[in-house]
This record gives structure tokens, C-alpha cells and sequence, in this order.
């Protein structure tokens, strides 16, 4: 795989083995499953390995999706409310001093509940969040006050709690582990034997 970049420009990609990658989707990792979900023009490249996962995607669909999803955003939520920078460093912290918050962390966390949120409800995962694009920038320009920011995810909080009580009614408990192993060999092989 080739990535290009302009000089200066920075990409922030991330390059999975075929197994690793199934396991994550299994796990229904928040910042790996969303590929499976993504509208078609937003696919760059076409393939029938890429076509065969997003056509089986159902098969990692599980309760899973909850605690996963919950737990990352509670994890967003923490990083925004001590300011943790980790490994972004002086970027990150020069936002934390401009708008007393991470407005990036603070982003993500209202895109990833919204997310969930509308996939318990409407059994889709609808990744491009159009619907709430003009919220969604007020927070990346900092727009949104730490109190308006913290009142908004409280109450997505108690959406998602709500809306994943219905989708315990059709969400399977467990994702389909023999299905999966069968579509990952299936690629292994037809990709590499």
C-alpha cells in the first residue's frame, strides 16, 4: 500500500492485518467498523475483498457494539474533561488553552454517541453525521462552551442507555464468529493462494 502525501501535509492512516482487522471489527472498535459503513462515494478504492467485508458486515453486528462504542466515548469524555493530550502534544494543548477544552476530543465524542445512538434505532450506522454537520463544526471552531458541551453529551449519554434497550430486542448478543472466521480464510485464500 502506498500512501501520498503533499510535502507538509500530514496523514493520519493506519494499516491492518487481514486477522487484526477482523478481530476489531468483532470487537466492533469504533474507529475500525465505521469503514464498513461508509456511503459508496466515499470509498476510494474499489475491491471485491473491500465489496465481500462491507456485504458481510451484519456478521459483526452484536451487543458488543455498545460497550464498545459507550466505552470509547466515555474514554473521549475523560480526555476532554482533564485535558489529557497524550501523544498530540502541542497542538492539542494549545487548543486546550484557546477554548478551555479539547474541542477535538469534544468533537468526536458527540459524533461517535450520535452514531450508536442512530444504529440501536434504525439498525444503519450512518458514519457522514449530515444531520448534525452544523453542530458538529460549532464545536471544532469552539464555539460551544464547556457547560453547553457537557449538558449535550449528558443527555446523548442517556439516549444511547434508552435506545440500546430496543436494540437489545434485534441486536444479537454475540457477533457471528463462524460466519467471520469464514469470510476472513475466504479472503486469505482467494487473495493470497
Amino acid at each position: 500500500v502506498e500512501i501520498k502525501r503533499a510535502q507538509g501535509e500530514e496523514v493520519d492512516a493506519v494499516i491492518y492485518e487481514v486477522k487484526k482487522f477482523f478481530k476489531l471489527c468483532l470487537d466492533f472498535n469504533p474507529n475500525v467498523i465505521p469503514l464498513l459503513y461508509l456511503r459508496p462515494q466515499d470509498y476510494k478504492i474499489d475491491t471485491w475483498q473491500g465489496r465481500e467485508l462491507i456485504s458481510n458486515r451484519k456478521i459483526f453486528e452484536s451487543q458488543k457494539a455498545y460497550y464498545s462504542f459507550l466505552g470509547y466515548a466515555k474514554h473521549q469524555l475523560d480526555n476532554v474533561k482533564k485535558g489529557i493530550t497524550g501523544k498530540y502534544g502541542e497542538k492539542r494543548k494549545a487548543l486546550i488553552d484557546k477554548y478551555g477544552y479539547d474541542i477535538k476530543f469534544a468533537y468526536h465524542t458527540i459524533r461517535l454517541l450520535g452514531m450508536i445512538e442512530e444504529f440501536f434505532l434504525t439498525k444503519e450506522m450512518n458514519v457522514y453525521r449530515e444531520c448534525i454537520i452544523p453542530e458538529l463544526m460549532e464545536i471544532r471552531r469552539g464555539e460551544w462552551s464547556q457547560e453547553k458541551f457537557f449538558d449535550v453529551v449528558n443527555g446523548a449519554l442517556q439516549l444511547v442507555e434508552s435506545s440500546f434497550e430496543y436494540a437489545k430486542t434485534w441486536l444479537p448478543e454475540k457477533p457471528n464468529y463462524d460466519q467471520a472466521n469464514e469470510v476472513c480464510m475466504t479472503l486469505i485464500r482467494e487473495t493470497y493462494f
